[in-house]
């Protein structure tokens, strides 16, 4: 089963339920890495940077993971953990190991045009 582009996996219990169902391929969709094979967004639903960033993914038709930490704790402390103990959110990791904490407009949309 191939992971839809765009997808977006915010709630920590629909993560695990889908990457179990992907038959194999949850191996390859590594989580709380600061490699990951997407670029993955470690946000929360209320906040305004966040939003920001997945409308900026959205408007680009960039493939992303969301993952909330709000109901993720692992990813919570993966966040805090990058980010010396605190709870920085959007935190947005790259394939090519860089990571963006709460980027503004023009910063994430350099790094996106960087990737291309």
């Amino acid at each position: 089963m191939e992971v839809p582009k765009n997808h977006v996996l915010r709630d920590w219990y629909f993560q695990s339920v889908f990457l179990d169902n992907l038959n194999g391929a949850s191996e390859n969709l590594e989580l709380y890495t600061l490699n990951p094979v997407k670029i993955t967004l470690y946000g929360v639903d209320w906040c305004i940077d966040c939003r920001r960033a997945r409308k900026i993914f959205s408007e680009a038709a960039v493939d992303y993971v969301d993952i909330d930490i709000d109901k993720d704790q692992k990813a919570a402390e993966f966040v805090q953990k990058q980010n010396h103990g605190n709870r920085s959110v959007p935190t947005i990791v790259f394939p090519d190991g860089t990571i963006l904490v709460e980027p503004d407009r023009d910063t994430l949309l350099k790094k996106i045009n960087s990737m291309k």
